[in-house]
């Protein structure tokens, strides 16, 4: 009788097992690397998730070394900056990517690599990819600026730096890893279209289908910007640019009449997160865009208004992980508010001292806020804070 009673709770333990199975385990990638004349005890690189751009940073010891374990549970893309861009790379379970550099020339100097030989291969055609891309970014420009073009010939010149790009990346065959970049080149030539107002005229297509090209739905399907896609939205960062603005950016009207005749003014975001509604079938995909939605305009909008569209939305957000990073972020933002003191801090100053915001109190305090990825702000510094300071300080004194 024993021996049954724990045979049945053997295999009642069992059966809850296989219930509730264990999560599955952790997946990580490693950025190591060295900086030559390091003179900063930190290094930054940003991350791509889905709903921001996030600058990080990782603590560099003595000798100029730096180490850093990243725990992958989504589709993660890292962005160092290089030639004063970035290159994007798709982190992938057990990678370790190797960064060097020179601290005085980080931006001409740095150096990535990955440990594994295929996947150093397919770092390279990143690499190449993004030059390309850089190399063209004034050819772009130009579409936006040449007022005597024709709508025809812009989209001969994007589809043509389309194809370009598709061809350098399957130039040593196909991998695995890039049917997703293939979707992000699509995507970020789509983009191009759409701001410069040529969709739905015209779609990109390939001029000299091969069968790596053959194989993947994004440069195949007509319309595809058109397509409600998860495995897209999963994997690639551009098809969720490109959506989040293709969805938003359609606003026929700035303001409404109502029957009173007395006029409303137009709220940034509520027209948008209303169309987000109404535009996905995807749970998540609706979810992540309201999310976004909301978060986005406490970057451009009124607070006020901001707050509008988050009373508005998110309620109807229940996606676990898009509720909670809404509940918390409101929590956080409201520190932000206009009018509230500004939350403390303490850095190093270009002397290496210690200072603290709590140091000002009293005193008029100018912060400029930029990004280590930023040209202009990086030459500002170098060459023209002394006198953006005394111009800032005259405005002060005339008010």
């Amino acid at each position: 009788m024993k021996h049954l009673i724990l045979l049945l709770a053997v295999l009642s333990g069992l059966n809850a097992m296989a219930q509730n199975p264990k999560p599955a385990p952790a997946a990580y990638a490693i950025i190591k690397g060295h900086i030559t004349n390091h003179i900063e005890d930190m290094w930054d690189y940003s991350e791509i998730n889905y709903l921001e751009f996030k600058t990080l940073s990782v603590p560099v010891d003595k000798n100029g070394d730096f180490f850093k374990r990243i725990k992958i549970d989504e589709n993660y893309k890292c962005v160092f900056f290089r030639d004063g861009n970035g290159l994007v790379v798709n982190l992938q379970k057990n990678d370790t990517i190797l960064v060097n550099f020179d601290g005085k020339n980080a931006f001409n100097t740095i150096v990535i690599r990955a440990s594994q030989p295929e996947r150093d291969k397919e770092i390279q055609t990143f690499i190449t990819l993004r030059t390309f891309e850089n190399n063209s970014a004034e050819e772009v420009h130009n579409l936006f600026t040449n007022m005597e073009l024709t709508d025809s010939a812009k989209f001969k010149k994007i589809n043509r730096l389309y194809n370009k790009q598709i061809e350098i990346l399957f130039a040593g065959g196909s991998r695995d890893n890039y049917r997703n970049s293939a979707t992000d080149i699509y995507f970020h030539y789509a983009s191009y279209l759409l701001q410069l107002r040529l969709l739905p005229a015209y779609d990109l297509f390939i001029e000299h289908p091969t069968e790596n090209t053959k194989n993947n739905a994004a440069l195949t399907n007509k319309n595809a910007y058109t397509t409600e896609c998860d495995e897209w939205y999963k994997n690639s960062s551009e098809y969720r640019d490109f959506v989040f603005d293709y969805v938003r950016f359609f606003q026929a009207f700035n303001s409404w009449v109502t029957g009173a005749g007395n006029e409303v003014p137009y709220v940034v975001g509520l027209s948008e997160g209303y169309r987000g509604l109404a535009a996905f079938h995807t749970l998540e995909m609706s979810d992540w865009f309201t999310t976004k939605n909301i978060l986005s305009n406490f970057d451009f909008a009124p607070f006020n208004d901001a707050v509008t569209v988050y009373k508005t939305f998110a309620s109807k957000v229940k996606t676990p992980k898009y509720a909670d990073t809404l509940k918390q972020f409101f929590v956080n933002i409201q520190r932000l508010k206009p009018g509230m003191p500004a939350p403390g801090f303490t850095l190093k100053d270009d002397n290496g001292k210690q200072v603290s915001l709590s140091q000002f109190r009293g005193k008029v305090v100018y912060i400029d806020f930029w990004g280590v990825g930023c040209g202009p702000c990086v030459y500002d510094i170098k060459n023209e804070y002394r006198h953006c300071m005394k111009n800032i300080w005259t405005r002060i004194l005339y008010l």
